[in-house]
């Protein structure tokens, strides 16, 4: 039969415990923090984040266009198999 904490104690346990696990979450955080707290690190971080998505939203623009040209999986396959190479070799 465990301990069991009622009332004010309980609320307040559990805030705490919400605080503790709070504290974990951001403390992970705090060496990118303070990474981006400098100007090239940002500008350097958005420029990756931007290349990133445009690298990213062309190839589904590929897949997309090679689909709609042959209606054929195969190609698209084949059209993607580059990229993935490119990744894992």
């Amino acid at each position: 039969m465990g301990y069991r904490v009622r009332g004010a104690a309980a609320a307040m346990s559990a805030a705490t415990m919400q605080a503790a696990r709070g504290s974990r979450r951001r403390a992970w955080l705090a060496p990118y923090r303070s990474a981006l707290a400098k100007r090239d690190a940002t500008l350097l971080f958005g420029g990756l984040l931007i290349s990133a998505t445009g690298s990213w939203a062309y190839n589904v623009a590929l897949l997309a266009f090679v689909y709609d040209q042959t209606h054929s999986l195969g190609w698209v396959g084949a059209a993607g198999l580059p990229d993935l190479c490119h990744s894992w070799c």
